[in-house]
């Protein structure tokens, strides 16, 4: 008795494949050994959506940062400094470079000089996830020195999606010396009306991105009311513009709070938008924001701590059709 797994098709031929290389992603973040976030996140949502990515972690944690207690936590400058050096040597190049979490500043800086990283006579296209901090505080492997490099790092960049914290880390107009200055300044952003607000902090991401000359900059997770809304500054129109969604409460005290969501939000986003830059940047963050209230909601539904992260995993399965 004979049977067959598969179904062996006939073979095409080179020409039929042309048109059909996937797009090529170097992938900069941390990983954890449990908890949706950095690469977690990253490979899996970038796959799914037919992007062929290398990765290099800039730090090894046993856990994500957040709702865990304590964690280990490994820098892995002199690896990632290695690595980098060994994919030179190997004469590797990518269409786009994909940061998140990086372990120092020294890593951040070497990342500033990958132009080794690009692709034939186009320069890699740069998406930066600027991750220093959140609510009012910067993370604590994050200081003055790793802000001052995270600005270089995003000069130039195509695509830059900093939340609140990290856009005003990033103008710079915020002492760091004191931790209450950055608490202090967001606490007040946050209570001004909701079309100050929306007026005040979208004339601070347009100076952003004309200061670090970026092509598009999201500013990500601000709240008004019962939405939670994301702004779009692109280079090519004078005008930017918000998009809300509905907060999801993923607590009794009603924070939207939910570690590794930051992650699934530009993974998303970049995953749309590499296959149709510089075009459709409304619907990549529409998509993106949708992606991760959906996983939210199903982690709430299945009674999953908000510490495990969002639950984007059936999502991912739909989209491969599964």
């Amino acid at each position: 008795m004979t049977s067959s797994l598969l179904t062996h098709n006939t073979p095409r031929s080179k020409q039929q494949f042309e048109g059909e290389r996937p797009l090529s992603v170097a992938c900069f973040h941390d990983f954890s050994g449990h908890g949706a976030a950095g690469l977690n996140v990253a490979l899996p949502v970038l796959s799914a959506y037919g992007l062929r990515v290398s990765a290099l972690p800039g730090a090894l944690l046993s856990t994500q940062t957040d709702g865990f207690g304590s964690y280990v936590f490994r820098d892995q400058t002199e690896f990632f400094a290695q690595g980098l050096a060994h994919w030179q040597s190997l004469d590797l190049r990518f269409d786009w470079m994909y940061s998140g979490f990086l372990g120092s500043a020294e890593q951040m800086l070497l990342l500033k000089e990958r132009s080794f990283l690009d692709r034939d006579d186009n320069k890699t296209k740069r998406c930066i996830d600027p991750v220093l901090g959140d609510e009012g505080q910067l993370y604590a492997t994050m200081g003055s020195e790793e802000v001052e490099a995270m600005r270089l790092l995003c000069r130039g960049a195509y695509i830059l999606t900093p939340n609140l914290t990290e856009l005003l880390c990033l103008l710079g107009r915020v002492g760091l010396s004191d931790p209450k200055e950055l608490v202090r300044a967001e606490e007040e952003l946050l209570a001004l009306s909701d079309s100050l607000k929306a007026e005040t902090l979208a004339c601070m991401v347009e100076d952003l991105r004309t200061m670090l000359d970026v092509d598009l900059v999201v500013l990500t997770g601000v709240v008004f009311g019962d939405s939670l809304a994301c702004y779009l500054s692109r280079s090519s129109e004078h005008e930017g513009q918000w998009i809300a969604a509905p907060r999801i409460a993923v607590q009794a005290n009603e924070t939207t709070h939910m570690p590794g969501t930051g992650d699934l939000f530009c993974s998303i986003l970049l995953a749309v938008l590499a296959r149709s830059w510089p075009q459709a940047a409304e619907k990549a963050v529409e998509q993106a924001m949708r992606v991760v209230s959906e996983s939210m909601q199903v982690s709430l539904a299945l009674g999953l701590s908000p510490a495990e992260g969002p639950c984007f995993q059936s999502l991912l399965a739909t989209k491969i059709g599964s």
